[in-house]
């Protein structure tokens, strides 16, 4: 019966059983290109509260998230040459959530030595 149903529906809309040998993959590039131009030329993310689906605040430096990663790479490799490989440095930290940068910079989390170093 399934098997009658499913052919009818196929002859119907003009569908063709799945291929596994082949898989066909739509490219969208434009339709992505558009859609963060009207984003852009909107200033739509400078208007808007920046939130998750489920309404949870992101951090406002998330705009800015590739360059904050490049600065951060730029600064290792620049350690990496002009130190001893063992030697670590600290990041400047990338914040998705705004609760994030506040549990950060909250100064009860934090140690004496990073205190110390602020003040």
């Amino acid at each position: 019966m399934y098997f009658q149903i499913r052919i009818n529906m196929q002859t119907h809309y003009g569908l063709q059983e799945k291929d596994t040998e082949y898989t066909y993959t739509y490219d969208i590039t434009e339709e992505i290109t558009a859609f963060r131009h009207i984003i852009r030329d909107l200033k739509y993310l400078q208007h808007h509260s920046l939130t998750t689906l489920s309404n949870k605040p992101l951090d406002s430096n998330i705009l800015h998230f590739s360059e904050h990663a490049q600065n951060n790479k730029e600064s290792h490799y620049t350690h990496i040459t002009t130190n001893k490989l063992s030697s670590r440095l600290k990041h400047t930290p990338i914040f998705i959530f705004y609760e994030q940068r506040e549990k950060h910079m909250n100064i009860a989390n934090k140690t004496k030595a990073e205190i110390s170093t602020h003040i």
